[in-house]
């Protein structure tokens, strides 16, 4: 646990970091469909075709895709399962009492303070 609870000021920060990312890259995909140029696999591998200011945005929603991408994988490689971004709710494999557990921190929490069987997830959380 002492090493789940050394974690949490990264993935506080990783969290922070990716929702930011995310709600300026749904902005972006906002302003590119009210212009008419919604994102497409197409569209993206040519950011460079279209008017100028659809040029600058749809460059800055890859850019805000990557940086998101990256930042994700940040947090994945700590060892944690994200079991949901958007409200930072992760589990870290554990044992408890001999058998595998998962302990279990949201964002917000100031330390993991929750755990849960393997099967159970978060409505099966219990303070440790």
């Amino acid at each position: 646990m002492t090493e789940a609870n050394e974690l949490v000021p990264k993935l506080e920060e990783g969290f922070r970091l990716v929702l930011r990312l995310r709600a300026e890259l749904r902005q972006a995909y906002a302003q590119l469909e009210q212009a008419g140029h919604p994102p497409s696999w197409d569209s993206l591998r040519t950011p460079s075709a279209g008017p100028e200011e659809i040029r600058g945005v749809r460059g800055r929603f890859l850019a805000l895709a990557m940086a998101l991408a990256e930042q994700f994988e940040a947090v994945m490689a700590t060892g944690v399962q994200v079991k949901d971004p958007e409200t930072g709710l992760c589990d870290f494999p554990s044992v408890r009492e001999g058998r595998p557990v998962q302990l279990c921190w949201k964002l917000g929490e100031p330390e993991v303070e929750f755990w849960h069987e393997l099967d159970a997830g978060l409505a099966g959380r219990v303070p440790l």
